[in-house]
This record gives structure tokens, C-alpha cells and sequence, in this order.
């Protein structure tokens, strides 16, 4: 009989006992597959079952190498391992299995032996009489072939071949269901993996705009100090330096012209000072990094309520000073843009700041206003003209380590809570000179004798040069030592014993105001006047505060200077007293 592509008439009649144990199998077969997470690795066993069924010897499977034309040996039974290694990989067109896998037919060799087909060359030489070989395929799309040969008889009858091709049917679809499951396996990891992938990307890029965010703002505040120290520590300094000059120069009875010129030359001088010292408040408020926190809001309040009409309460708590200049200076621009909200939207002319220390010694700002209030979530969308600036202050809180609570409701008012980072506990005097200044013992008090001792603190060499040649006019002055830092004023009062120390609110190192309340503290006989660029207000009273028992600004008449350190060196605080100094100052 030749080799054909269908199955001839050979019809065999069926027992009851024979189909049974054929739905068996087939039930067996199916159920093994769908369990089967690897239909491959039973097809062994699934063949071997069945060919104890159909009365076979010989069984072969191959599977289709994607992207080529060519099958490798999957499984196999009945061929000796040698004869095995011989067609681990076979071509499409050669031998029965490749010309399935070429033309996707099935192909039923019969009576092998008597009928001369090279395609049957191969299974002949295994002694094979009946060979029957389907393709393994799903949706047009060919897996493999699945083979059964016999070597007991010359055909297959229609039933056993319908067996085969339920057999190769089920291990097809068991196998693209496989390689369906795997293919969404890996579908899932590979979106998975670049969910993940966009997440950090997206982490990573909200995380440097957080960072760029924060660094902007530093910039912009460390520029504003910059543009302030300026100003502070050059113009209003050679300011006052010529107003000095000018002040000597009418002191030495000049003509009525020389004196009058002086005079429009020193008038000339306050209204630069007083232009620049109100440039030098709206860039960067020297109180913030002279005094601290605590001060700057009360300074910030009595500006909003020059500027916008806005009195606002401000209670402080000490404890809740920030140990870091960068928290304090955030906080404070922070404060700056909620009050300029609440200006803005609230329709209210009353506002209240409270700071304190709340858990883990965190520190806590609110700012609350009964205004009209509004609802948070419509910041996301951008609804409100605020909503970027609480956003920025949000992220930038963020980034620090804090959080922005935001409570609010139309008609409710508004409550902000600006919560710092968990607070730096390292020691607030680490230099070593600032740790000498304060750990030296003060030297045994000699009593004046007759000259007033004065020391002179002012970071900048001019100034004292200035204020040292005006107090040597008066006889009864003596200027015992000059400092150019709060750490020397501290060590120099302390081995000098001054009766008065006129001290500089601003300078590096340590400020005049943490050196004043150390000097009162230790030294409490020795009087300190502080001296400031700026007006009467905050810096006044931190340092009066701290111990200072007047407070003279440099921009001020020079006499009240001279008349501050006589009344000081009587042991008076001049606060205290129905004498006062009158200056611009109003001191």
C-alpha cells in the first residue's frame, strides 16, 4: 500500500470494552495535560499510555525550532539511544515527520515494508510496518509533530488513527495553552518591570525637582543676604564712617559755611542710611540671623501691618528657635508667603503665628486667620492663585523632612501648620575659640580709677576706627581694647574688665547678642550698650533681652553715644530712667 495523506477505509469494529478503555485514555490524556504546567515534559508518559492502547512500538515526537525549518527530538520510545542522537534535529522535507512539518498534513504510511518511499526510508530501518505522523498545531501555527509506528502489522485502522489525532490534538492545545500563559507571564514581568523602571524614574526625577526647588529658593535667599551684607557691612558702613568724619569736623568750630556744609553732608547721610537700611529689612531682615526666628515674626508682623494693614499675633516659644540657618531662614519665607495669602484672599485684617515644640521635639508653626476660608483639595487642581505657593512650600518642607498640614474650609478660616524635621542635637558651639570665650574665667575686677574704660566690638575696622576717634574727644573716655567678633568680645571683657562694652549686634563668629547675654551673665557689673545699623524694634529688644542696657544706632547723633556710655558707667539702666538720650532713634 502506498503512503498516503488520509486515512484508507479499514474499518474495524469496535467491542464496548475497547471503546471504554479508549474514552478512558483520552479522559486520562486530557487531564493529565490540563494539569500539566509543562505539557512537554508527559508527553513521554501520555505516549507510552497510548501505545500500549493502539498496539504500537514506536513513538516520536518533534517540536518546531522557531525562526528556522527544522524540528529537534522532543521525546521518543522504541528507538535505541544511538539511533536516537542520529535525528535529534531533522529538516522540513526530509523523512515522514519533516514532510508533515513542511506541508502541515497529516501523512499515514502503511504496508512500509512492501512499498518502496524514501520518505520511509528512516522507520523501515527501524523495522517500522505502519507509520502514522500528525502535526501538532494551533491556529494555523505548526508546534511539532506527534508519531506512532508499528512493527506487528501492516495498517491502522480508522479508530486508532482517530485516537492519534485526538492525542495530537490535545498535546497541541495543551502546549499553546502553555506557551500562552508563559507568553502573559512574561508579558506581566516585563510591564511590571517597566512600571517600575517609570516609577523610579518618576521618584527620581520628583525627587531632584524637589531638590532643585529647595536649592532655588537657598539661592535666592542666600543671594538676598548677600546683596543685604552688602550693603550692611560696606555702604552703611562707609555711611556712618563719613557721618563720624563729619561729626569731628563741626566739633572742631569750622567756618559757619564748613559747618553748614557739614551739616547738609550729614543730612545728606541719614537719608542714604535710612534708604538702605529699608532695602536691606525687604531683601534679608538682619534680625533673622542676628536675633533668630522668634524675633524676625515679630519684625515681619510689624511690617505686614506697615505695608498691608494686617496686625498680626505672634506668640513664640524660645525652645522653638531652629538650631540650623537654613530651617530658619525656610521657615521664616514660609511664614512670609502664608501671611502674604492671607492678605491676598482671607478679607480679614487680623492673622496669628504661634511657634512651639511639639513631638519628638519637632518644631511647629501655625498660622491661622478667620478669613473665608477655602477648600484644600482644589489646589490640586490649580483652582486658587495661592495654590503654587503652598505646593512649593509643601514640596520644600518635603524635602527638608518636614510637612505642611493644611486645614480649611469655606467659610472656616484657614489654618497652616508648618511641622520642621526632627531637630539637630549637635552641641551649638563648636568652634574652638567660641568654646574658649565661654569656658575662660573672668579676671579679678580692678575699680576704675577716674577714666570711664570702654571696649570697643565691631566686625568692621573702620567703624571702630571711627567710634574710637570720636570717644577719644571726650577726656573722660578711655578705650581699653577693640574686638572684631562676639567670641573676642566675650574673652576680651573677661580679661580686660571694661566698665562699659559697646557692642555691635551683627558680627561672625558669635553675635553681639549671644555675646551680650554671655558677658551679663558672668560679668553682670560690666554695662553693655548695644549698637546696631538698624532702627529701634526687634534687634533693640533681643538685645536689651540679653543683657545691654541701651541701644544706639551708628546712623544716630554721635553724642548720644558718648552721653550713653557716661550714664551706663554709673551703674543705671537708662531704660529705667527720667533721662533719656534724644536721637533719631529715639533713643
Amino acid at each position: 500500500m502506498n503512503c498516503q495523506d488520509t486515512a484508507q477505509g479499514k474499518q474495524a469494529e469496535e467491542t464496548p470494552q475497547r471503546s471504554e478503555s479508549k474514552f478512558r485514555l483520552l479522559a486520562q490524556t486530557a487531564e493529565k495535560l490540563l494539569r500539566s504546567t509543562d505539557p512537554q515534559s508527559v508527553v513521554n508518559e501520555l505516549c507510552n499510555d497510548a501505545m500500549q492502547f493502539l498496539d504500537c512500538q514506536i513513538f516520536v515526537n518533534y517540536l518546531a525550532n522557531e525562526g528556522t525549518n527544522s524540528l529537534h527530538l522532543n521525546a521518543y520510545a522504541g528507538i535505541e539511544e544511538n539511533q536516537a542522537k542520529g535525528i535529534e534535529s531533522l529538516d522540513y522535507g526530509v523523512a515522514v515527520c519533516g514532510c508533515v512539518a513542511q506541508s502541515g498534513e497529516r501523512i499515514i504510511a502503511e504496508d512500509i515494508s512492501h512499498v518502496l518511499d524514501t520518505r520511509t526510508d528512516l522507520v523501515r530501518s527501524y523495522g517500522v510496518q505502519a507509520y502514522c505522523c500528525h502535526p501538532l498545531k494551533t491556529h494555523d501555527r505548526l508546534i511539532g509533530t506527534l508519531s506512532f509506528g508499528t512493527k506487528s502489522r501492516p495498517q491502522f485502522s480508522d479508530a486508532e488513527v482517530e485516537v492519534m489525532r485526538t492525542i495530537a490534538d490535545l498535546v497541541a492545545v495543551a502546549m499553546e495553552r502553555v506557551r500562552a500563559e508563559n507568553s502573559l507571564r512574561e508579558l506581566n514581568s516585563t510591564l511590571e518591570r517597566r512600571v517600575e523602571e517609570r516609577t523610579a524614574e518618576t521618584t527620581a526625577l520628583a525627587s531632584q525637582l524637589r531638590e532643585l526647588a529647595s536649592d532655588l529658593t537657598m539661592t535666592e535667599q542666600r543671594e538676598r543676604q548677600r546683596l543685604a551684607k552688602v550693603l550692611h557691612d560696606h555702604i552703611q558702613q562707609m555711611l556712618v564712617a563719613a557721618k563720624l568724619q563729619t561729626t569731628m569736623l563741626v566739633n572742631r568750630q569750622p567756618t559757619e559755611s564748613m559747618a553748614a556744609a557739614a551739616r547738609l553732608v550729614s543730612e545728606l547721610l541719614d537719608q542714604s542710611l535710612a534708604a538702605s537700611r529699608t532695602l536691606t529689612a525687604e531683601l534679608s531682615p538682619p534680625v533673622l540671623y542676628d536675633a533668630g526666628l522668634g524675633p524676625a515674626l515679630q519684625w515681619l508682623a510689624r511690617h505686614f501691618l506697615e505695608k498691608h494693614g494686617l496686625n498680626i499675633d505672634v506668640e513664640f516659644a524660645p525652645l522653638a528657635e531652629p538650631r540650623t540657618e537654613d530651617l530658619r531662614i525656610f521657615l521664616f519665607d514660609a511664614v512670609r508667603e502664608a501671611l502674604f495669602n492671607v492678605t491676598k484672599h482671607s478679607e480679614v485684617t487680623k492673622a496669628h503665628i504661634n511657634g512651639f515644640r511639639g513631638a519628638e521635639g519637632r518644631i511647629h508653626l501655625v498660622i491661622s486667620d478667620e478669613g473665608k476660608g477655602f477648600n484644600p483639595a482644589s489646589l490640586q487642581g490649580g483652582g486658587r492663585s495661592e495654590g503654587f505657593g503652598l505646593f512649593s512650600i509643601q514640596q520644600r518642607i518635603k524635602h527638608l523632612g518636614g510637612q505642611l498640614e493644611i486645614h480649611s474650609a469655606p467659610g472656616k478660616g484657614t489654618r497652616l501648620t508648618l511641622v520642621g524635621p526632627k531637630p539637630d542635637l549637635s552641641p551649638q558651639f563648636a568652634d574652638a575659640a567660641i568654646r574658649h570665650a565661654f569656658s575662660e574665667e573672668p579676671t579679678a575686677r580692678i575699680p576704675a580709677a577716674g577714666k570711664i574704660r570702654v571696649l570697643l566690638a565691631d566686625d568692621h575696622h573702620i567703624i571702630r576706627q571711627g567710634l574710637a576717634g570720636l570717644l577719644r574727644m571726650d577726656p573722660d573716655i578711655e578705650i581699653v581694647g577693640e574686638a572684631a567678633n562676639g567670641a573676642q568680645a566675650i574673652s576680651l571683657t573677661r580679661s580686660l574688665l571694661p566698665d562699659v562694652v559697646v557692642m555691635d549686634v551683627s558680627m561672625p563668629v558669635l553675635s553681639g547678642i549671644e555675646a551680650t547675654a554671655e558677658i551679663h551673665r558672668s560679668l553682670p557689673e560690666v554695662r553693655i550698650i548695644g549698637l546696631s545699623m538698624h532702627e529701634e524694634g526687634e534687634l533693640s529688644s533681643a538685645i536689651r533681652k540679653a543683657g545691654a542696657c541701651v541701644y544706639v544706632t551708628k546712623g544716630g547723633a554721635p553724642e548720644a553715644l558718648i552721653k550713653a556710655i557716661h550714664y551706663a558707667a554709673r551703674g543705671k539702666n537708662i531704660a529705667d530712667s527720667k533721662f533719656q538720650i534724644k536721637t533719631k532713634s529715639g533713643i
